[in-house]
């Protein structure tokens, strides 16, 4: 399992053929969740250019721990 959120979905509707447009709603988030996943079980949590790439997520630069915790991951859910 490797790739981004957007080669995922171009895989599940061309491959697969599932639609899965309905995600665009909260493809920021679900891209977000996607790639830290990848950095906690890939890269120990380190933060590194992959990830800033495809989240553009602004709270971490190279090498910073990403937040893993249950707060994390409840706050995600909602």
């Amino acid at each position: 399992m490797h790739g981004s959120i957007d080669e995922w979905q171009k895989h599940f509707k061309n491959v697969i053929k599932i639609d899965v447009n309905h995600y665009e709603i909260n493809k920021k988030q679900i891209s977000e969740i996607f790639s830290r996943r990848n950095l906690i079980v890939h890269n120990n949590s380190i933060v590194n250019s992959i990830y800033l790439k495809e989240t553009s997520n602004n709270n971490y630069k190279i090498d910073d721990s990403v937040d893993s915790s249950i707060e994390y991951i409840n706050n995600v859910q909602r």
